[in-house]
């Protein structure tokens, strides 16, 4: 059995799952991946049109795990035309440089193809369909069917034995919901026709410095002065154009600071300290973890502990003295001293050790986040998660550049505007308005710019999965507090008795927030990627196994558990015919590579235009297994094939559908059939064969004939089937 694995979503988490499938696996497999958009491999956060040019990413070459190559070695073997295109300067090509997030669009593009490469090569069946979305999920004990709504054409569905859901950030396709008012921040083309005027940005972090730079290259540049000194020069026309960051405690990110990879270990604040905590059941989880991480961290630097008291602080005042100081400083000030003792650091490749302390202890902390209580959960999110995230989510340091330019020139302001305060955008004028107080403020337009959010189960895009109970609600029913996501194990299955182990992996990142809170895109990709790869490939073994254990007590030699009964949509050219013509042929092969020779022996048109559109393997119908075997076939039951037609009178054309289905009759079977017709004017059929006569099983079989042989239990519902062109005609 060829295991048929889906992906839904092309981005980085689904390229790190594969090369980890890949590594684990030399089993030939059917892999199918979907993807809405025009092309697959680039992921939101690195596509054009997303994107501005001008938008770093925010991790270092050296954090980015490998693939195919490292980014630098990509990078190297680039053209100069193409490096050019990018915006690289090859001599500054370092593996700590924060390269333009496009660049490592076109560079996780790049490994996708080179990983479906290698794939092929080792005898797996690829497809990437693109333009294509996704709109349901429903498990089912012989697999997990996906329907499927194509950017042209109807609606299908497809049955897969595993899927992976790794359909990254949730934003709105059109983020101006209002006249001036931006739920998002992305797509960036959205932001270049903002007029020069007064910006309202609720954020002040990565989301908000991107679209910072959006709007502001969109009204002017920024030019270098000097040595590494930047400036920022608006366009004539851009004298109204202004940005206000809005953020509760008015400060802008830390510029990224140096640290060594890989990390150094902990000595006390551990992943086995966190499991002893689990394990003691004391109900003071929070508070614990939270005494760990103090002693960890005056131990990494005790003059840092000294000066803030760490010893007498709880976790709700040790968050206080975190921001403290610099909430006492102008935010530009602090952005400008930050930036200067970063540059110190990194040119003496010194890590500041309470810096360094609190980075590697994040991931050790989130071990215990999906054990709290709704309670500790709500402490965690409100005083412990945001040091963690100031921590990490640093900034490269041109970006700190920039908006120190952008406030030199009056561009940019940012303000602390606490917890009570508003932001009205449902007034008559355009945009928002911000109310704090008494007092009144109004931005012509106003971006949302916090980043993803948690989303809970009411967001998640897969209807049948929410009814058939397997994806459910992390939070309890009524209780207040933050998003939770969804309940997932520690191998991103989702938690629940209805579906069978290992069918579905769910690497939806806003759905994951609740349980790892910090994940942080490309290194969280790679971390769960080597997690369900190493699943995947487990369960495609498994199947293999399954599959061999069955043809042995079915009393099938090799040749015949390797025999695979396929049917194939064909198409191509006929001399005099104004149209392409089509027909179902069926073949059994190991393949449907193997399977091409007897297409061109059956093929009746003109042999060099002959190809394939789309294929299915019947491995079961209409609630039936479908095998073959050497002796015949001793029960009532007969598969049928049915060309059904019928009219709709907006197409000038006939309607068509190939279904199979089981009946003891042709009459039977034609009643069972025709309700796959209903909607359409006179449906009827137009042709119908038992598959026995149809199938040519003594010309597929050299040794001997098989016959067809129907178990009752198989899946309900039609067989799955792959639709791609594949050219195989031949010249005369």
């Amino acid at each position: 059995m060829t295991s048929a694995i889906a992906f839904v979503g092309a981005g980085p988490t689904t390229i790190y799952t594969l090369n980890a499938l890949m590594a684990h696996s030399a089993r030939p497999m059917s892999i199918t991946i979907f993807e809405q958009q025009g092309s697959a491999g680039r992921g939101t956060p690195y596509r054009p049109g997303w994107n501005d040019p001008a938008m770093l990413s925010n991790i270092a070459s050296v954090e980015i795990p490998p693939l195919e190559q490292t980014l630098v070695e990509w990078l190297d073997s680039q053209s100069e035309a193409r490096l050019a295109e990018l915006g690289i300067d090859r001599g500054a090509i370092d593996e700590r440089t924060f390269y333009p997030r496009l660049a490592l669009g076109e560079f996780f593009f790049d490994q996708l193809q080179a990983i479906l490469e290698r794939a092929r090569a080792n005898g797996s069946e690829v497809t990437v369909r693109t333009g294509c979305r996704v709109v349901d999920a429903i498990s089912g004990d012989g697999g997990m069917t996906l329907v499927v709504q194509p950017k042209r054409g109807e609606i299908y569905r497809q049955l897969f034995d595993h899927v992976v859901l790794a359909t990254g950030h949730q934003w709105p396709k059109e983020p101006e919901v209002r006249p001036g008012y931006f739920l998002s921040p992305w797509p960036a083309s959205a932001l270049s026709d903002i007029p020069p005027t007064s910006v309202g940005i609720r954020g002040s972090s990565l989301s908000a410095i991107d679209a910072a730079v959006a709007l502001s290259v969109s009204h002017g540049e920024f030019v270098e002065e000097g040595e590494g000194e930047l400036a920022y020069q608006p366009n004539p026309d851009a004298e109204a154009f202004r940005m206000t960051m809005l953020s509760r405690k008015g400060l802008l990110p830390e510029a990224d600071f140096y640290f060594p990879i890989p990390y150094e270990p902990l000595s006390i604040c551990t992943p086995e300290a966190i499991a002893a905590l689990l394990a003691s059941e004391d109900g003071n989880l929070l508070d614990d973890a939270f005494f760990l991480f103090q002693r960890e961290l005056a131990a990494a630097d005790p003059d840092y502990a000294r000066r803030i008291g760490l010893s007498g602080l709880t976790l709700e005042t040790f968050c206080e003295s975190y921001f403290k100081e610099r909430l006492g400083v102008d935010p530009f000030i602090w952005a400008e001293r930050n930036l200067v003792e970063a540059q110190a650091d990194y040119a003496a490749h010194h890590a500041v050790p309470w810096r360094y302390a609190i980075l590697r202890m994040h991931e050790v902390i989130e071990l215990l986040v999906p054990h709290l209580e709704q309670a500790d959960f709500k402490r965690f999110s409100k005083y412990f998660k945001p040091v963690f995230v100031d921590d990490y989510a640093t900034v490269p340091h041109e970006s700190i550049k920039r908006m120190l330019a952008l406030h030199r020139a009056g561009k940019l302001e940012v303000i602390a505007v606490g917890d009570d305060y508003h932001i009205d955008s449902r007034r008559p004028e355009s945009g928002a308005v911000l109310q704090v107080g008494s007092v009144e403020v109004h931005f012509p337009i106003f971006i949302e710019a916090t980043g993803q959010r948690a989303l809970s189960v009411s967001d998640f895009p897969f209807p049948s999965l929410i009814k058939q109970g397997i994806v459910r609600d992390a939070q309890a029913p009524g209780s207040k507090g933050p998003p939770r996501g969804i309940v997932i194990d520690d191998e991103f299955h989702p938690v629940s008795d209805d579906i069978p182990e290992d069918q579905l992996f769910c690497l939806s990142l806003p759905f994951l927030l609740g349980r790892h809170p910090f994940i942080q895109g490309i290194t969280s990709s790679h971390e769960m990627g080597l997690v369900v790869g190493e699943k995947l490939a487990a369960a495609v073994d498994q199947d293999f196994d399954t599959a061999a254990n069955a043809a042995i007590l079915a009393g099938t030699d090799s040749s015949d558990a390797g025999a695979r009964l396929l049917a194939v949509y064909v198409g191509g050219e006929l001399e005099g015919a104004n149209i392409e013509l089509h027909d179902v042929r069926f073949v059994v092969a190991a393949s449907i590579k193997e399977a091409y020779p007897q297409l061109r022996r059956q093929w009746w048109g003109i042999p060099r235009s002959l190809h394939i559109d789309c294929w299915a393997e019947l491995s079961h119908a209409d609630g039936y297994a479908v095998s073959l075997r050497p002796e015949p076939f001793a029960g009532k039951a007969k598969l049928y094939f049915v060309n059904l037609g019928g009219y709709h009178p907006e197409e000038f054309a006939e309607k068509h559908r190939n279904v199979f289905v089981v009946s003891e009759s042709e009459a039977q079977a034609k009643r069972r059939a025709i309700r796959f017709a209903r909607g359409w004017a006179e449906p009827h059929r137009d042709e119908m064969y038992e598959a026995e006569h149809v199938f040519c099983l003594s010309e597929a079989a050299a040794e001997k004939r098989l016959y067809v042989h129907l178990s009752a239990g198989g899946p309900s519902g039609q067989p799955a089937f792959t639709c791609r062109y594949i050219p195989i005609g031949r010249k005369r």
